[in-house]
Protein backbone atom coordinates (compact mmCIF):
# COMPACT_ATOMS: atom_id res chain seq x y z
CA UNK A 1 0.00 0.00 0.00
CA UNK A 2 1.28 3.56 -0.38
CA UNK A 3 2.14 5.55 2.31
CA UNK A 4 0.31 8.62 3.19
CA UNK A 5 1.83 11.83 0.80
CA UNK A 6 4.61 14.02 2.20
CA UNK A 7 3.93 17.41 2.35
CA UNK A 8 7.44 18.13 0.10
CA UNK A 9 6.68 15.11 -2.37
CA UNK A 10 3.33 14.59 -3.67
CA UNK A 11 3.21 11.86 -5.72
CA UNK A 12 0.42 10.84 -8.30
CA UNK A 13 -2.03 8.33 -6.12
CA UNK A 14 -2.45 4.82 -7.47
CA UNK A 15 -6.13 3.96 -8.27
CA UNK A 16 -7.68 2.05 -5.03
CA UNK A 17 -10.36 0.13 -6.28
CA UNK A 18 -12.37 -1.93 -3.84
CA UNK A 19 -11.71 -5.58 -4.63
CA UNK A 20 -12.85 -8.13 -2.54
CA UNK A 21 -16.17 -8.59 -3.89
CA UNK A 22 -14.74 -8.25 -7.62
CA UNK A 23 -15.35 -11.03 -9.81
CA UNK A 24 -12.67 -13.62 -9.67
CA UNK A 25 -13.28 -15.70 -12.86
CA UNK A 26 -11.51 -15.62 -16.41
CA UNK A 27 -12.09 -13.08 -18.53
CA UNK A 28 -13.81 -14.46 -21.36
CA UNK A 29 -12.50 -14.17 -24.72
CA UNK A 30 -14.15 -13.07 -27.85
CA UNK A 31 -14.10 -14.76 -30.94
CA UNK A 32 -11.99 -12.97 -33.49
CA UNK A 33 -8.74 -10.63 -31.79
CA UNK A 34 -9.03 -9.62 -28.31
CA UNK A 35 -5.70 -7.29 -27.25
CA UNK A 36 -5.52 -6.80 -23.59
CA UNK A 37 -3.22 -3.73 -22.33
CA UNK A 38 -4.83 -3.20 -18.67
CA UNK A 39 -1.94 -5.55 -17.28
CA UNK A 40 0.93 -7.06 -18.95
CA UNK A 41 0.14 -6.58 -23.27
CA UNK A 42 -1.35 -10.08 -24.13
CA UNK A 43 -3.15 -10.84 -27.90
CA UNK A 44 -5.77 -13.85 -28.05
CA UNK A 45 -6.88 -15.15 -31.50
CA UNK A 46 -10.12 -17.11 -31.20
CA UNK A 47 -9.66 -17.67 -27.27
CA UNK A 48 -5.82 -18.90 -27.99
CA UNK A 49 -2.70 -16.54 -26.52
CA UNK A 50 -0.94 -15.21 -29.15
CA UNK A 51 2.74 -14.70 -28.72
CA UNK A 52 4.57 -11.71 -30.00
CA UNK A 53 8.22 -12.25 -30.62
CA UNK A 54 9.95 -8.63 -30.44
CA UNK A 55 9.66 -6.09 -27.81
CA UNK A 56 9.26 -3.74 -30.56
CA UNK A 57 5.97 -5.46 -31.86
CA UNK A 58 4.40 -5.49 -28.92
CA UNK A 59 5.51 -1.20 -28.23
CA UNK A 60 3.72 -1.06 -31.64
CA UNK A 61 0.75 -2.82 -30.45
CA UNK A 62 0.23 -1.23 -27.42
CA UNK A 63 0.38 1.82 -28.86
CA UNK A 64 -1.91 1.38 -31.56
CA UNK A 65 -4.61 -0.27 -28.51
CA UNK A 66 -4.12 2.34 -26.01
CA UNK A 67 -4.87 4.98 -29.03
CA UNK A 68 -7.75 2.86 -30.76
CA UNK A 69 -10.13 3.97 -32.78
CA UNK A 70 -7.88 6.93 -33.72
CA UNK A 71 -5.28 6.77 -36.51
CA UNK A 72 -1.65 6.86 -34.93
CA UNK A 73 0.58 9.04 -36.85
CA UNK A 74 3.96 7.46 -38.25
CA UNK A 75 5.88 10.08 -36.72
CA UNK A 76 3.97 9.15 -33.24
CA UNK A 77 5.06 5.48 -33.63
CA UNK A 78 8.10 6.41 -34.71
CA UNK A 79 8.61 8.29 -31.07
CA UNK A 80 7.23 5.17 -29.24
CA UNK A 81 9.49 3.04 -31.02
CA UNK A 82 12.86 4.79 -30.95
CA UNK A 83 12.26 8.00 -29.03
CA UNK A 84 14.82 10.87 -30.23
CA UNK A 85 17.02 8.60 -32.22
CA UNK A 86 15.52 7.15 -34.90
CA UNK A 87 16.78 5.32 -37.41
CA UNK A 88 17.13 7.32 -41.20
CA UNK A 89 15.13 4.06 -42.44
CA UNK A 90 12.55 4.75 -39.42
CA UNK A 91 9.33 5.18 -42.13
CA UNK A 92 10.50 1.76 -43.64
CA UNK A 93 11.24 -0.18 -40.34
CA UNK A 94 8.03 1.14 -39.09
CA UNK A 95 6.55 -0.47 -42.06
CA UNK A 96 8.23 -3.69 -41.45
CA UNK A 97 7.72 -4.21 -38.48
CA UNK A 98 3.38 -3.38 -38.74
CA UNK A 99 4.15 -6.50 -41.38
CA UNK A 100 5.26 -8.15 -38.77
CA UNK A 101 2.03 -7.56 -36.29
CA UNK A 102 -0.41 -8.53 -39.14
CA UNK A 103 1.69 -11.58 -39.61
CA UNK A 104 1.19 -12.64 -35.92
CA UNK A 105 -2.42 -11.14 -35.40
CA UNK A 106 -4.27 -11.24 -38.77
CA UNK A 107 -3.86 -8.80 -41.92
CA UNK A 108 -7.04 -6.97 -41.57
CA UNK A 109 -6.38 -5.85 -37.77
CA UNK A 110 -4.08 -2.88 -38.27
CA UNK A 111 -5.32 -1.18 -41.55
CA UNK A 112 -3.08 1.71 -43.37
CA UNK A 113 -4.01 5.21 -42.82
CA UNK A 114 -3.01 8.59 -44.58
CA UNK A 115 0.16 9.17 -42.27
CA UNK A 116 -0.25 6.50 -39.93
CA UNK A 117 -2.29 3.04 -39.11
CA UNK A 118 -5.01 2.37 -36.52
CA UNK A 119 -6.65 -1.24 -34.99
CA UNK A 120 -9.82 -1.69 -36.73
CA UNK A 121 -12.35 -2.80 -34.47
CA UNK A 122 -14.26 -4.67 -36.16
CA UNK A 123 -11.95 -6.96 -36.10
CA UNK A 124 -9.98 -6.70 -32.72
CA UNK A 125 -11.32 -5.69 -29.41
CA UNK A 126 -9.56 -3.98 -27.02
CA UNK A 127 -9.96 -4.21 -23.07
CA UNK A 128 -9.52 -0.68 -22.34
CA UNK A 129 -12.41 0.50 -24.78
CA UNK A 130 -14.69 -2.11 -22.92
CA UNK A 131 -13.45 -0.70 -19.30
CA UNK A 132 -14.49 2.51 -20.43
CA UNK A 133 -18.20 1.28 -21.89
CA UNK A 134 -18.55 -0.44 -18.36
CA UNK A 135 -17.68 2.71 -16.19
CA UNK A 136 -20.03 4.63 -18.61
CA UNK A 137 -22.58 2.26 -18.35
CA UNK A 138 -22.46 2.11 -14.89
CA UNK A 139 -22.75 5.70 -13.84
CA UNK A 140 -25.74 5.63 -16.05
CA UNK A 141 -27.86 2.95 -14.25
CA UNK A 142 -26.37 4.47 -11.05
CA UNK A 143 -28.42 7.79 -12.47
CA UNK A 144 -31.48 6.12 -13.81
CA UNK A 145 -31.70 4.52 -10.13
CA UNK A 146 -30.90 0.74 -11.07
CA UNK A 147 -27.82 0.12 -8.77
CA UNK A 148 -28.19 -3.53 -9.28
CA UNK A 149 -27.23 -2.88 -12.66
CA UNK A 150 -24.60 -0.29 -12.05
CA UNK A 151 -23.38 -2.56 -9.60
CA UNK A 152 -22.53 -5.60 -12.49
CA UNK A 153 -20.99 -3.01 -14.99
CA UNK A 154 -18.32 -1.70 -12.03
CA UNK A 155 -17.71 -5.13 -11.11
CA UNK A 156 -17.39 -6.28 -14.50
CA UNK A 157 -15.15 -3.55 -15.61
CA UNK A 158 -13.09 -3.52 -12.00
CA UNK A 159 -12.40 -7.32 -13.49
CA UNK A 160 -10.51 -6.62 -16.62
CA UNK A 161 -7.77 -4.41 -14.51
CA UNK A 162 -5.22 -7.06 -14.51
CA UNK A 163 -1.87 -5.27 -13.27
CA UNK A 164 -0.03 -1.80 -14.35
CA UNK A 165 -1.50 -1.16 -18.09
CA UNK A 166 0.89 -0.31 -20.90
CA UNK A 167 4.25 -2.16 -19.09
CA UNK A 168 5.30 -2.90 -23.33
CA UNK A 169 5.22 0.90 -24.01
CA UNK A 170 9.37 0.91 -24.04
CA UNK A 171 8.48 5.52 -23.92
CA UNK A 172 8.41 6.16 -20.08
CA UNK A 173 6.70 9.59 -21.13
CA UNK A 174 4.11 8.23 -23.49
CA UNK A 175 3.29 5.38 -21.03
CA UNK A 176 2.79 8.13 -18.03
CA UNK A 177 0.29 9.74 -19.89
CA UNK A 178 -1.70 7.07 -21.12
CA UNK A 179 -1.75 5.47 -17.85
CA UNK A 180 -3.22 9.04 -16.73
CA UNK A 181 -6.14 8.69 -18.35
CA UNK A 182 -6.57 4.70 -17.82
CA UNK A 183 -6.27 4.76 -13.69
CA UNK A 184 -9.14 7.64 -14.18
CA UNK A 185 -11.53 5.03 -15.47
CA UNK A 186 -10.55 1.99 -13.09
CA UNK A 187 -11.67 5.14 -10.78
CA UNK A 188 -14.68 5.84 -12.43
CA UNK A 189 -15.17 1.94 -12.22
CA UNK A 190 -14.70 1.62 -8.62
CA UNK A 191 -16.44 4.68 -7.19
CA UNK A 192 -19.69 3.65 -9.15
CA UNK A 193 -18.82 0.28 -7.78
CA UNK A 194 -19.34 1.59 -3.80
CA UNK A 195 -21.81 3.74 -4.97
CA UNK A 196 -23.90 0.79 -5.91
CA UNK A 197 -23.24 -1.13 -3.09
CA UNK A 198 -24.29 1.60 -0.40
CA UNK A 199 -27.42 2.12 -2.74
CA UNK A 200 -28.01 -1.64 -2.30
CA UNK A 201 -27.38 -0.97 1.58
CA UNK A 202 -23.70 -3.00 2.04
CA UNK A 203 -22.23 -0.45 3.98
CA UNK A 204 -20.45 -2.95 6.24
CA UNK A 205 -19.24 -5.01 3.43
CA UNK A 206 -17.21 -1.81 1.89
CA UNK A 207 -16.01 0.29 4.96
CA UNK A 208 -12.85 -2.39 5.39
CA UNK A 209 -12.15 -1.75 1.49
CA UNK A 210 -12.66 2.04 1.47
CA UNK A 211 -10.28 2.64 4.84
CA UNK A 212 -7.66 0.82 2.58
CA UNK A 213 -8.51 2.95 -0.32
CA UNK A 214 -8.25 6.44 1.60
CA UNK A 215 -5.04 5.31 2.89
CA UNK A 216 -3.52 4.74 -0.62
CA UNK A 217 -5.28 7.84 -2.07
CA UNK A 218 -5.46 9.85 0.61
CA UNK A 219 -6.82 13.32 -1.19
CA UNK A 220 -9.29 11.17 -3.05
CA UNK A 221 -12.35 13.15 -1.26
CA UNK A 222 -15.19 11.44 -2.89
CA UNK A 223 -14.37 7.87 -1.06
CA UNK A 224 -13.57 9.90 1.86
CA UNK A 225 -17.71 10.64 1.68
CA UNK A 226 -18.51 7.30 0.44
CA UNK A 227 -16.46 6.01 3.65
CA UNK A 228 -18.33 8.38 6.23
CA UNK A 229 -21.65 7.35 4.93
CA UNK A 230 -21.33 3.44 5.13
CA UNK A 231 -19.91 4.29 8.64
CA UNK A 232 -22.92 6.15 9.43
CA UNK A 233 -25.01 3.61 8.37
CA UNK A 234 -23.74 0.96 10.27
CA UNK A 235 -24.53 2.82 13.52
CA UNK A 236 -20.88 4.40 13.81
CA UNK A 237 -22.03 8.15 13.59
CA UNK A 238 -18.70 9.23 15.62
CA UNK A 239 -16.06 7.22 13.32
CA UNK A 240 -17.65 8.69 10.54
CA UNK A 241 -17.43 12.04 12.13
CA UNK A 242 -13.39 10.84 12.99
CA UNK A 243 -13.12 10.11 9.18
CA UNK A 244 -13.68 13.17 8.11
CA UNK A 245 -11.36 15.06 10.86
CA UNK A 246 -9.24 13.08 9.22
CA UNK A 247 -9.50 14.43 5.69
CA UNK A 248 -9.12 17.52 6.55
CA UNK A 249 -5.85 17.18 8.57
CA UNK A 250 -4.60 15.34 5.53
CA UNK A 251 -5.74 18.37 3.10
CA UNK A 252 -4.48 21.28 5.11
CA UNK A 253 -1.30 19.60 5.65
CA UNK A 254 -0.78 18.41 2.48
CA UNK A 255 -2.75 20.84 -0.11
CA UNK A 256 -3.37 23.92 2.78
CA UNK A 257 -7.61 23.56 1.87
CA UNK A 258 -10.15 22.59 3.50
CA UNK A 259 -12.68 19.53 2.40
CA UNK A 260 -15.11 20.74 -0.38
CA UNK A 261 -18.51 21.60 0.43
CA UNK A 262 -19.90 18.52 -1.33
CA UNK A 263 -17.94 16.31 1.72
CA UNK A 264 -18.89 19.25 4.16
CA UNK A 265 -22.13 18.85 3.63
CA UNK A 266 -22.13 14.91 4.42
CA UNK A 267 -20.35 16.46 7.78
CA UNK A 268 -23.12 18.66 8.58
CA UNK A 269 -25.76 15.90 7.76
CA UNK A 270 -23.99 12.77 9.76
CA UNK A 271 -24.20 15.70 12.75
CA UNK A 272 -27.32 16.46 12.28
CA UNK A 273 -28.39 12.93 12.03
CA UNK A 274 -30.11 14.07 8.80
CA UNK A 275 -32.77 11.37 7.61
CA UNK A 276 -31.78 11.80 3.65
CA UNK A 277 -28.57 9.80 4.36
CA UNK A 278 -30.57 7.06 5.46
CA UNK A 279 -30.70 4.37 3.34
CA UNK A 280 -34.43 3.97 2.72
CA UNK A 281 -35.03 7.79 2.13
CA UNK A 282 -31.75 8.56 -0.03
CA UNK A 283 -32.15 9.71 -3.45
CA UNK A 284 -30.31 8.27 -6.38
CA UNK A 285 -26.70 8.99 -6.15
CA UNK A 286 -25.90 12.44 -7.73
CA UNK A 287 -22.12 12.60 -6.42
CA UNK A 288 -20.26 11.18 -9.26
CA UNK A 289 -17.00 12.20 -10.19
CA UNK A 290 -16.75 14.39 -13.50
CA UNK A 291 -15.73 12.23 -16.22
CA UNK A 292 -12.75 15.21 -17.09
CA UNK A 293 -12.31 15.56 -13.04
CA UNK A 294 -8.31 15.42 -11.77
CA UNK A 295 -6.68 12.36 -9.98
CA UNK A 296 -5.34 14.53 -7.16
CA UNK A 297 -7.21 16.82 -4.96
CA UNK A 298 -11.01 17.67 -6.01
CA UNK A 299 -13.28 15.55 -8.41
Amino acid sequence: MMTPFSRTSIRRPRCTAVAHRRPTGRIQYPQGVWIGILGPLEVHLDGKLVPLETAKERSLLSALAVRAPAVVSKESLADVLWGSNPPATAERTLASHVSRLRHSIGASTVLTEPGGYRLDLDVAAVDAIDLAALAESAEDALRAGHPTTARAHAAEALGLWRGEPLTDLARGDVRIGETVRLDELRRRASHAFVEAELALGHHHAVIGDLEAAVADDPLHEPMWGQLMIALYRSGRQADALRAFERLRRTLRVELGIDPSPAITRIELQILRQDPELELSDAPPPNNLPNRASSFVGRV
